[in-house]
């Protein structure tokens, strides 16, 4: 469960192209925890394969990978983004997937 101390959410869909290796999903969620998890600022990470529920309209179905990243507040996001771990993973992947993000603060 997150930490009740890490109220900044960092959400991130990644669409991969329909060409692409059915591995290349794994080995960004590889990268995600070889990369990402260890990040001081990082309180807690999730991550997956999109998963098969799109029985309902309102469902977003157009992306193949989910992250949620808690981190404890804007600061953290920040050091989080311009650590060059998670620059080698954001220049890895934006060249192999489409990239869309969503931050919010927890209440």
């Amino acid at each position: 469960m997150p930490s009740d101390n890490a109220p900044f959410v960092h959400v991130v869909l990644f669409g991969l192209p329909e060409d692409a290796n059915p591995a290349d999903a794994d080995e960004l969620i590889a990268d995600i925890d070889t990369l990402l998890r260890p990040l001081e600022t990082v309180r807690h990470i999730e991550r997956g394969k999109r998963a098969d529920t799109a029985v309902r309209p309102i469902v977003l179905t157009d992306y193949d990978v989910g992250l949620l990243v808690m981190l404890e507040d804007k600061a953290g996001l920040d050091a989080y983004l311009t650590h060059p771990d998670h620059v080698k993973f954001a220049t890895k992947w934006a060249a192999r997937s489409t990239i869309r993000v969503m931050d919010f603060e927890a209440k």
